[in-house]
């Protein structure tokens, strides 16, 4: 007779052990690990408030009520803020002068809501690195930016408002973000 059935018989017996140790660790786990949230989209919460007359703060109050607790925010892009009107987009197509140089197209973001500025700012640092280093502004509220797309430009992500942020603390709501 062959030793091998034995062996193999220990083998799979000794790994099914340590597999349910492994089973049993995770199942430990997920069973105090029970928390779930009822959440509905900032947006949502904005037409809702809008479409009755009532402030979102009294929109958050009576969803908080029905059981929400949870809010998803969603990230904002530079293309939103110049959607609202707090930033606008300048490009300059390349040029040919009479000198015979080539003048680089470049494009500048200017700040009506200087809030802004710096999110936009650390946005398009993140997102084009070595580019980036022309983030330079003659005046406070404009941003000479890299040479790239100005839809690259627009879809670039700035972070969380921070007046959702703000409603939805004041409101006692967790925050999902997007």
């Amino acid at each position: 007779k062959s030793k091998l059935p034995v062996l193999l018989a220990i083998s799979i017996a000794l790994t099914a052990l340590l597999a349910s140790y492994s089973v049993y660790k995770r199942y430990q786990v997920e069973t105090e690990n029970r928390a779930t949230s009822l959440a509905v989209e900032f947006e949502n919460v904005e037409s809702l408030a809008s479409a009755q007359g009532i402030p979102i703060d009294k929109a958050l109050t009576d969803l908080r009520a029905q059981g929400v607790n949870a809010l998803v925010l969603s990230e904002t892009t530079v293309g939103e803020l110049l959607a609202k009107g707090q930033a606008t987009l300048q490009t300059t197509l390349p040029r040919f002068p009479p000198s015979g140089y080539k003048v680089e197209p470049m494009s500048t973001l200017t700040f009506s809501d200087m809030n802004q500025v710096a999110r936009a700012e650390k946005g398009l640092r993140i997102r084009f690195q070595a580019l980036a280093n022309r983030l330079e502004g003659r005046t406070p509220n404009v941003l000479d930016l890299p040479q790239v797309s100005p839809m690259l430009i627009r879809t670039t992500p700035i972070g969380l408002d921070p007046d959702q942020v703000d409603v939805s603390k004041r409101n006692g709501m967790m925050i999902i973000a997007r």
